[in-house]
């Protein structure tokens, strides 16, 4: 369904933060989750977000859920066609919650290259494993994509940590940093303690994140 799950909000609230972004993208929003996120943050902080949406059904999502009252762009397509299509659109921070297992994953994989050459960050959210098709009457719901740890960490300056939610429920927490970004002053999301386990994590136990030069 059109609505994410509560999954790591408080974590990517902090995430979104500390990078301060002037610009955000924010990729498939659904009911504007993120985009009230960031509201929350202009208010607290006292800076302005030019918030940005991408969102492929206009009927569906962009009028049902008023997103033009959320953010100040709202862009019907489809996210994999932007690649060709928006060669201009540029920003400080991308974000893809429940999003790129939509897409097939040579589209996921072109997304996130086309988001590193224009981003500073990319946060992404990505349940690992779940079964999804057409839900109700809307048929973007269907999940095409298989998405581990190793393929975040194949993008140059990706990290990505595995957490379970409840004993059946599996995300990824990523971040991907642009090719402006040394390595440096990547932006990190890892465990905290680096042995390996085969004990499974839940939710934020033994998570960090921010800036490898802070």
């Amino acid at each position: 369904m059109p609505i994410s799950e509560n999954v790591f909000d408080n974590v990517m609230k902090q995430m979104i933060g500390l990078c301060k972004p002037e610009a955000v993208l924010d990729i498939g929003p659904g009911a504007g989750k993120y985009g009230r996120m960031l509201c929350d943050i202009e208010n607290e902080t006292g800076r302005a977000i030019h918030k940005i949406c991408i969102e492929i059904d206009e009927a569906k999502i962009i009028k049902r859920f008023n997103l033009h009252s959320i953010y100040n762009e709202v862009i019907n397509e489809d996210a994999a066609t932007i690649v060709k299509r928006y060669s201009s659109l540029t920003g400080d921070l991308a974000i893809a919650g429940d999003v790129i297992e939509h897409l097939t994953k040579s589209d996921g994989v072109d997304l996130i290259e086309y988001l590193q050459y224009r981003f500073k960050y990319i946060f992404l959210v990505i349940p690992v494993d779940w079964i999804s098709y057409s839900f109700e009457d809307y048929d973007y719901e269907s999940h095409v994509s298989i998405w581990r740890t190793s393929d975040i960490q194949k993008f140059e300056g990706g990290y990505c940590v595995e957490r379970l939610i409840d004993s059946r429920k599996k995300f990824l927490l990523c971040s991907i940093n642009g090719l402006t970004i040394p390595a440096k002053d990547h932006f990190v999301v890892r465990n905290k303690n680096k042995e390996v386990t085969d004990q499974p994590l839940f939710y934020e136990a033994d998570l960090e994140f921010g800036f490898l030069n802070c």
